[in-house]
C-alpha cells in the first residue's frame, strides 16, 4: 500500500496537482453498506444461475 501511495505522490506532483494522499475513512456504516450490496449481490448472481430466487 506504501508503494501504491508513493507512486500516486510522485505522479500528482509531476502533473503539479496537491500530492498529498488521505486514507478514506472506513466507518461502520461505509462497511454495512459494503457488505449489503455485496449480499444483493451474490444474490442476484445465484437467481441468475439458477433461474430461482433463494
Amino acid at each position: 500500500m506504501a508503494a501504491l501511495q508513493e507512486s500516486v505522490q510522485k505522479a500528482k506532483a509531476s502533473r503539479g496537482e496537491d500530492a498529498n494522499v488521505h486514507d478514506l475513512p472506513t466507518t461502520t456504516t461505509t462497511v454495512r453498506a459494503v457488505g449489503e450490496g455485496m449480499r444483493r449481490l451474490a444474490g442476484g448472481y445465484y437467481t441468475f444461475l439458477t433461474g430461482t430466487s433463494e
